[in-house]
């Protein structure tokens, strides 16, 4: 299975239109059809962002401001509690970065 049939079986069940594919680049050949999907779709999406903010906002900026947000409210809520889910998806994150993507120099 190819990236595209995965983005377009996601966007199949989720009732969208999920666009036109994005470019695939040499960073994502050698990847698994998964993998390669989500960085390609995630990479389409940060690109427009990026045009459509004029550069001042990417995922790399609003991801961990948002996360932090989070994070700030649920320290002024009250009594800490067991770990929420932004951190568990803090933890995927960079999993998925450390084993997946590739190094840049």
């Amino acid at each position: 299975m190819d990236p595209a049939s995965i983005v377009d079986a996601i966007a199949d069940h989720a009732d969208v239109d999920p666009g036109p594919p994005p470019a695939v680049s040499a960073e994502t050949l050698d990847r698994p059809p998964l993998v390669a999907a989500l960085l390609e779709t995630v990479g389409d999406v940060d690109r427009r962002l990026g045009r459509a903010s004029g550069g001042t906002f990417t995922l790399g900026v609003l991801v961990p401001l948002a996360l932090a947000l989070w994070a700030v409210r649920d320290i002024t809520r009250g009594p800490l509690r067991s770990m929420p889910w932004s951190t568990a998806l803090w933890y995927a994150h960079g999993l998925f970065r450390d084993y997946n993507l590739s190094r840049r120099d």
